[in-house]
């Protein structure tokens, strides 16, 4: 899969630094309804939103946990999957690497019934569709405190930025 971008500390705060720690590889998803809204999570004890998706677990593939996370976290089905690229968060400062492999998903849910681990529903995870500039100004404005959700939020608006030229590429191919 492509790289879109890698994220390190001096981009978010400003000090050298790389880790040479294993990957903690996530898949995640710029989720589309059928009214063109994006899927954000919002977890208000941490006052963010991000992108669905998450961690895969034992000897899942990417696409098994993009399905998986989706289910869970947003109760949503699956109809059409097509990658975007990866995001690498190089944390220097905790000593970890994140791969976030991204897709363009599409659903037909028109009814959501999410299955939230106790953790999430701790935080307040909801999902919050919205039309795509609306998505890139909750991420964009999120009061980032800690370097965790600067990460995130970098992180996710590399995604949007790959998507929006993905957009693009699709209109100029009709």
């Amino acid at each position: 899969m492509k790289q879109i971008k890698r994220i390190t500390d001096r981009e978010i705060l400003g000090a050298d630094g790389l880790s040479s720690a294993p990957p903690h590889r996530k898949a995640r998803a710029i989720l589309r309804n059928p009214r063109g809204e994006l899927a954000l999570t919002h977890e208000a004890a941490f006052g963010i939103y991000v992108l669905p998706g998450g961690a895969l677990e034992d000897e899942e593939s990417v696409e098994e946990a993009l399905r998986r996370e989706l289910r869970e976290e947003t109760g949503c089905r699956v109809l059409r999957v097509r990658e975007l690229g990866c995001v690498e968060e190089n944390r220097a400062h905790s000593n970890s690497v994140h791969l976030s492999y991204y897709f363009v998903v599409d659903t037909d849910t028109e009814t959501f019934t999410p299955s939230l681990t106790a953790e999430e529903e701790r935080a307040g995870a909801t999902v919050a569709w919205v039309p795509f500039e609306e998505a890139r100004s909750l991420i964009t404005e999120e009061r980032c405190s800690t370097p965790q959700q600067k990460f995130l939020r970098a992180r996710d608006l590399a995604a949007l930025a790959a998507y929006e030229e993905w957009l693009r590429e699709q209109t100029k191919d009709r």
